[in-house]
């Protein structure tokens, strides 16, 4: 029994120990774990900031592209960055950006014109951009200002109403975007001269295009008969059957309608064969005037469809808008079905 005792009486500093020993043992593992998460968790900021410093860092990258074209300070283009963030896009602020260095590049500086810009060039690349190509919004933002639609009616809904002319014409025609744009601007200094709008163009250009013509072909062309028209106005009003004051006058208020009546006096003498030696006494040749001229003759009805078309698309200018919002909701609709 005494025996039994002691021994249990030396149990006791062993267990002692025992428990000291795993106490603090746990304690410095859980010491250690906690060094490792709060170790982990400072990696992961120092992470996340070089990141923002990075992103940062790149977004100002495309800031100083606004600065260097724009002329903006750097308060100026910082205000407009701001800007920038209550747009309703999907567009990231770099490439928002990148669209204000471009209005830059047009010549475009004050603030609310570039802001204008972009807006409308964002609006426009997401309803049309994959079928406009790279750089369009430039050459539409240059066809506002060549026909005086950003004086008459702002920057920003001449823009627009130049891609919703556009897009209705794609939309119920085979002509595609991309070479109805092209047409429009190797024609829109003559047209602009001659007093066509760019709806009467872009009909213009669709029609040709749905009969298989090649854009710079029916482009030159055009130019080389309206420049006839004001050149030499009395054979030319010989042509379309009309008197000489009266075809003048055409010409000088309604180059439109001057060239339909001409077009028609062409039709009246029947096909290519009987067409391209009139034409060649008119020296119109070259370039495949007598093609463009004779196609041109022969689908005025398709011309005055495709015209009337554009003109009620342009004046209302919101097809382009109405693209994007449906973008931009379908895009938003296949976020929420993927996460």
């Amino acid at each position: 029994e005494e025996t039994k005792a002691v021994s249990q009486e030396m149990e006791k500093p062993q267990k002692g120990i025992a428990a000291f020993g795993q106490k603090w043992f746990g304690a410095f593992t859980m010491g250690v774990t906690g060094i490792k998460a709060l170790h982990s968790a400072f990696n992961s900021l120092m992470d996340k900031a070089s990141a923002y410093v990075s992103k940062f860092a790149e977004l100002q990258e495309h800031v100083s592209g606004v600065i260097k074209y724009t002329g903006m300070g750097a308060e100026a283009a910082a205000d407009l960055n701001e800007e920038f963030k209550k747009m309703d896009t999907r567009t990231g602020r770099a490439a928002l950006n990148d669209l204000a260095a471009d209005a830059g590049r047009l010549g475009i500086t004050g603030k609310k014109d570039v802001l204008d810009f972009v807006q409308a060039a964002d609006q426009i690349n997401i309803a049309l951009g994959e079928d406009l190509g790279e750089g369009a919004v430039k050459n539409i933002g240059k066809l506002a200002n060549i026909f005086g639609d950003d004086k008459r009616m702002g920057l920003k809904q001449a823009m627009l109403s130049t891609a919703s002319a556009i897009n209705e014409l794609a939309q119920n025609s085979s002509a595609s975007e991309g070479n109805i744009l092209d047409f429009t601007t190797r024609l829109s200094a003559m047209a602009k001269t001659a007093g066509l709008t760019q709806a009467q163009v872009m009909g213009l250009g669709a029609m040709f295009e749905t009969q298989g013509l090649n854009v710079e072909v029916a482009a030159t062309a055009l130019s080389k008969v309206m420049q006839k028209m004001g050149s030499d106005t009395e054979k030319m009003a010989k042509m379309a059957g009309l008197n000489v004051q009266e075809f003048s006058n055409l010409v000088q208020t309604d180059m439109n309608a001057a060239l339909i009546e001409f077009a028609k006096g062409v039709g009246r003498l029947g096909g290519l064969t009987e067409v391209s030696p009139a034409l060649k006494e008119l020296s119109l040749t070259g370039s495949g005037v007598s093609s463009v001229v004779n196609i041109l003759a022969q689908n005025l009805d398709k011309v005055a469809t495709q015209q009337e078309l554009a003109t009620r698309a342009f004046n209302e200018g919101t097809s382009a808008t109405k693209e994007a919002a449906k973008a931009n909701s379908t895009a938003a609709a296949n976020l929420e079905l993927y996460y």
